[in-house]
């Protein structure tokens, strides 16, 4: 009996997902086509088009006529803007796509304004006595009147942030019980300055928030 040479099977296996990735690669279009923009356009330009695709295709507000892949547009504006997030996780996806007050202003997202109090630089001079009890009458004053602030420092990755904030919401903005994410954060909530979602492996330095600034928590709401 004559038997086959070890590894035959393993050298087949490799040349059927070769020809499938050789396939997939060229019939993948470019990300300007997905897209419909000139390879000149600006970022702005990009977004704009971007958000009326993906608008279309979104579950929460699909046209009915609506033909195309979601999917395939995240990636392709992700590939086109550098932008970093997770295109199956339909709340990061939906930050990039509406902005703050449409989201606001929808039957399925929260959105908290949260104030921020920065460290003071402690190269300044500053005592860490006198950071911290800047840093606690600065926040006392802001919740004085019913507002959301927390304590960061430029040199905070975004996640840190978000667990700080959990750590004082989770109940309040209904985020117990939800499954956690790899960085240890609850599912179904972001981070927003203005229209730019806030990356969880970023600082808070690289957005360039200051003292005083706000950002907005969207969380999506159950169900």
């Amino acid at each position: 009996m004559r038997h086959r040479p070890v590894g035959d099977d393993a050298m087949r296996r490799a040349a059927t997902h070769l020809r499938h990735m050789i396939r997939t690669y060229a019939t993948k279009r470019s990300p300007y086509a997905v897209l419909g923009v000139d390879r000149g356009a600006t970022e702005r330009e990009i977004k704009t088009k971007f958000r009326a695709l993906a608008k279309a295709l979104h579950p929460d507000t699909r046209s009915p006529d609506a033909a195309g892949d979601l999917t395939e547009v995240l990636e392709a504006y992700a590939s086109l803007t550098d932008r970093h997030f997770d295109v199956s996780d339909l709340v990061a996806a939906s930050v990039e796509i509406f902005s703050v007050e449409e989201l606001r202003s929808d039957d399925r997202h929260d959105v908290h304004d949260v104030h921020l109090v920065l460290a003071l630089d402690l190269l300044d001079g500053d005592g860490a006595d006198e950071v911290g009890l800047d840093e606690d009458e600065t926040r006392a004053l802001v919740e004085a009147d019913g507002r959301v602030a927390i304590h960061c420092a430029e040199w905070d990755a975004i996640s840190d942030v978000k667990r700080a904030l959990e750590a004082r919401f989770s109940e309040a903005w209904d985020l117990e019980g939800r499954p956690r994410d790899r960085d240890g954060c609850f599912a179904g909530w972001e981070l927003v300055s203005g229209e730019t979602p806030l990356g969880p492996h970023f600082f808070v330095g690289d957005y360039g928030l200051r003292r005083g600034d706000v950002v907005h928590a969207v969380v999506r709401r159950r169900g």
